[in-house]
């Protein structure tokens, strides 16, 4: 299967990408048109496959290349919009990841978040949005939206659900021991 996950940042799609991986087998693409990765072996800045990889999650983030994931949304099996509903939490996370320059490690909340940042994060959402209306008119095209806050709860059998609703089938066992690694709030990167 091939999956493409498109979100904002700080949405929890580096989670959900490693949960499907871990579900279904197949190869993370991990933002493939991020600037700051463009050292990594698995780049596609200056030259995306011709063809996308057979059993791959390609994860980006809205603004990293909205032409190609336009243009290629239709290659995919299954294309995921993950948002969170909570933007407050976004603007924050967002804050707290830009001031100590950590993207992936655990912080403590401690940041206002700015108006450049409020509005950084308010510009990836009408991205988002923007992209999810384009996407989901082509009948070429299997999109789904998927907030954050189904996937990323206490209920397991809830979580379990919203991942079945995307078409991803597995057991409750091998779900629920995903779920305890990569979609339990308790993984959260915020200390509170």
């Amino acid at each position: 299967m091939k999956i493409l996950i498109i979100a904002h940042a700080r949405s929890g799609s580096t989670n959900l990408a490693n949960a499907i991986c871990n579900l279904t087998g197949d190869t993370l693409y991990f933002e493939p048109f991020n600037s700051q990765r463009s050292h990594r072996e698995d780049n596609w800045l200056n030259s995306p496959p011709k063809d996308i990889p057979e059993n791959c999650v390609v994860k980006t983030i809205i603004f990293q290349n909205k032409t190609w994931v336009r243009e290629r949304a239709k290659d995919f099996d299954l294309v995921i919009f993950l948002s969170r509903a909570n933007i407050r939490e976004v603007f924050i996370s967002a804050q707290n990841a830009y001031n100590k320059n950590n993207y992936h490690g655990i912080y403590i909340n401690d940041a206002e978040p700015t108006d450049d940042m409020m509005r950084f994060v308010s510009i990836q959402y009408k991205m988002l949005t923007h992209m999810n209306m384009l996407l989901s008119k082509d009948s070429l095209v299997n999109s789904r939206f998927v907030w954050y806050e189904d996937i990323f709860c206490e209920e397991v059998e809830h979580s379990l659900s919203s991942i079945r609703n995307l078409g991803i089938d597995c057991s409750q066992e091998k779900f629920t021991n995903v779920w305890k690694k990569w979609l339990s709030p308790k993984k959260r990167l915020r200390i509170i």
